[in-house]
């Protein structure tokens, strides 16, 4: 007797083990199970949905009427092939990380002290942000869920809209960010990896390209002119647009745009217990950080040392992220 299973199984020495089952108990079919899928539908920030996984082999069977009824699992994508053109190395070595209040120009924070120097072994980060594209492969494998919309500030038709394939993706929380840098074969950067890449292991600097004030040749955020802030443009706009505001490693947009997950969870007196070497942010806690501002933030959300504290689930449209990687 033979039969056909549908779908892509992972699990082969269970798919074995039960056709041997089936022969022996002499079944006349198989029946294969609809696919289990995720809905895509918006979900409420503070009561996040469940992360639900496709691509795993349910253990259990069920007997209905004679029939055997198998999950059916989703082919999943391999992971994509790495594009070291789309990122930088960050070398290892020292740097001074938070804010500088030896800087006249600089309004330090409590939660960016002290200025403390951290020691990081070599590490890849993202150009780029993340673009609607490289996430849009991701929901597409089954792997990332769908933004909660598919709109930003002044476009109804952002996500999924060719014309905007090479913007950073929006509506993404930290466990989307997490999810489709993983699926990619890397990971969100902790927050020392970020600001060092931002800053650089020279000085201090207040922005990335140095302490020179801002203006909209520069980045993609707010500026003042005649008292009153001014968008530079109201929205996102495409990666790699301000190569002038690039950081000293050349990572691109990393003040303005879009705001940037990182991994580390949140504690405001973080700094005066940290360790030097590799910080990956205290044990505990409930809230996680976003560096770097956004279209929509005026300059102190520019800052190089400027953290940005909120709940995991939370998603908008100024929040984006980029991914990191150790070395092998």
């Amino acid at each position: 007797m033979g039969f056909a299973v549908p779908g892509h199984f992972r699990g082969g020495a269970l798919l074995a083990a039960v056709c041997l089952s089936l022969w022996g108990a002499g079944l006349s079919g198989v029946q294969g199970a609809q696919q289990r899928e995720t809905a895509p539908g918006a979900v409420a920030a503070s009561q996040p949905s469940p992360q639900q996984k496709t691509g795993e082999l349910d253990a259990s069977l069920q007997l209905t009427d004679s029939r055997l009824y198998l999950p059916v699992v989703a082919a999943v994508e391999v992971t994509p092939t790495l594009n070291p053109a789309e990122e930088v190395l960050i070398p290892a070595g020292p740097f001074l990380m938070g804010c500088d209040g030896s800087l006249a120009w600089e309004a330090c924070r409590v939660d960016e002290r002290p200025l403390h120097r951290v020691e990081l072994d070599a590490y890849y980060i993202d150009r780029y942000e993340v673009t609607n594209a490289r996430y849009q492969a991701c929901v597409e494998a089954g792997v990332c869920r769908t933004p909660r919309s598919r709109g930003s500030n002044t476009r109804s038709f952002y996500y999924g809209n060719p014309e905007y394939a090479t913007y950073p993706v929006l509506h993404t929380n930290w466990h989307d960010a997490r999810n489709l840098c993983s699926w990619e074969g890397k990971r969100l950067p902790t927050e020392a990896e970020w600001e060092k890449a931002a800053r650089g292991e020279t000085d201090t600097r207040m922005y990335p390209w140095g302490d020179e004030p801002r203006d909209c040749t520069l980045g993609n955020f707010d500026v003042v002119v005649e008292g009153r802030r001014v968008w530079c443009v109201g929205d996102t706009t495409e990666i790699g647009t301000y190569p002038a505001g690039a950081s000293p490693y050349g990572a691109m947009d990393m003040a303005g745009n879009v705001r940037e997950w990182v991994n580390d969870l949140y504690a405001s007196n973080y700094y005066s217990f940290s360790p030097i070497h590799n910080p990956q942010g205290p044990a505990t806690g409930s809230d996680h950080l976003l560096r770097g501002g956004s279209w929509d933030n005026h300059f102190d959300y520019m800052r190089v040392a400027r953290r940005v504290v909120t709940f995991p689930e939370r998603s908008n449209n100024l929040y984006g992220f980029r991914c990191a990687r150790s070395l092998p």
